[in-house]
C-alpha cells in the first residue's frame, strides 16, 4: 500500500490511499468520524470482487485511522503537558 494521504474536513478525517488486489490497483476515499467509518468509495478495475476489495480498504483505513487518532491524541497530551518552569 501506499502511503495514505489524510485530512481533516470539518469534524471530519478522509483518507486516500491506494493498494493492490490481485495484481490491479485499488483507490479508496474513506470519510471517517472519531469512532467510525461513514463512507467509502473504491475505485478498483480489476478481476476480483469489489466486496473484498472494500473490506480490504476497510481494514486498511480503520488501522490508518486508529494510527492518526493515537498520533495526535499523544501530541495534544504533549502540548497541553508543556510546562514553562522548566
Amino acid at each position: 500500500m501506499l502511503a495514505p494521504k489524510i485530512f481533516e474536513w470539518g469534524n471530519k478525517l478522509v483518507i486516500n490511499f491506494v493498494f493492490h488486489h490481485e495484481g490491479y490497483a485499488a483507490e479508496a476515499e474513506c470519510v471517517c468520524n472519531e469512532e467510525w467509518i461513514e463512507d467509502v468509495i473504491i475505485r478498483y478495475d480489476g478481476p476480483g470482487e469489489i466486496s473484498t476489495v472494500r473490506l480490504l480498504a476497510v481494514k486498511y483505513a480503520e488501522e490508518t485511522m486508529k494510527d492518526f487518532l493515537s498520533i495526535k491524541t499523544a501530541e495534544s497530551e504533549r502540548v497541553t503537558s508543556f510546562d514553562p518552569e522548566i
